[in-house]
């Protein structure tokens, strides 16, 4: 049975012991979780270099397109971020090939979410704004949940609201922090090379690259939220809850 000091400190969602707990993930495997992070940005790099090259760099709306193709490889991707933090979190071995062996294995899965949380988050947000953001917080978990406990879509959606209700302005306050530390290093990086006169794909490797720090922290702060969430819910430490996967 949780002894008492546990099940007090697993009563409340702490900001504070979600961001200790992911930077301290972070350190233990940084080459790991910034590598999965830059992969997830390979694809957007290709496209708005070719979307520049070509001469289409003026053209705003296709534009659109591209950022949110960038946002799905993001979300596919996480699978393998979460899957690789989560055995990290309980001092297991993880690799960078298993990590995307686990994105192959719920590829579909994976897949299929992304597009669902894009398309409902995009019409709410182009819609009524707030709703959209309300979305994103009530979602926030959900790629964790179809990796860790391997649910299918509608299953791990319907469960991350479970799991996020009651804290769902303290999550959309990391997700807004994560959005600004990405487009700030991504501007920094990309800029700093552009003054330099590098060509247009190294700004954007650049960016990518610098944005791939902030990225990989979000990823693994992602999987430290649903573990003290998991832990708050069911009234265990955080450490104990971390047990039961073993």
């Amino acid at each position: 049975m949780e002894s008492a000091a546990n099940v007090v400190a697993a009563s409340s969602f702490s900001l504070q012991a979600v961001l200790g707990r992911a930077w301290e993930t972070g350190r233990a495997r940084p080459g790991l979780f910034f590598a999965l992070a830059f992969v997830s940005q390979v694809p957007a790099i290709v496209a708005n270099y070719l979307w520049v090259e070509n001469g289409f760099g003026g053209i705003f709306w296709p534009r659109i397109f591209i950022e949110m193709g960038g946002i799905f490889c993001k979300l596919f991707f996480q699978g393998g971020l979460a899957w690789a933090a989560s055995r990290v979190l309980r001092d297991r071995e993880a690799s960078f090939g298993e990590a995307l062996g686990c994105i192959a294995a719920r590829s579909l899965h994976l897949a299929l979410m992304a597009l669902l949380m894009i398309l409902v988050v995009s019409v709410c947000l182009f819609s009524f704004i707030l709703p959209g953001f309300i979305m994103i917080s009530l979602w926030f978990v959900a790629i964790e949940v179809c990796v860790i406990e391997r649910l299918g879509v509608v299953d791990s959606l319907n469960r991350s609201e479970a799991l996020t209700h009651g804290c769902r302005m303290k999550i959309f306050g990391l997700w807004a922090m994560v959005c600004v530390a990405v487009w700030v290093a991504n501007y920094l990086g990309a800029h700093l090379v552009l003054l330099l006169g590098a060509p247009s794909l190294l700004v954007f490797l650049a960016g990518a690259l610098a944005a791939s720090v902030p990225t990989a922290f979000g990823g693994v702060m992602a999987v430290v939220v649903y573990f003290e969430l998991r832990a708050v819910g069911e009234g265990r430490s955080f450490d104990r809850l971390l047990t039961f996967f073993d």
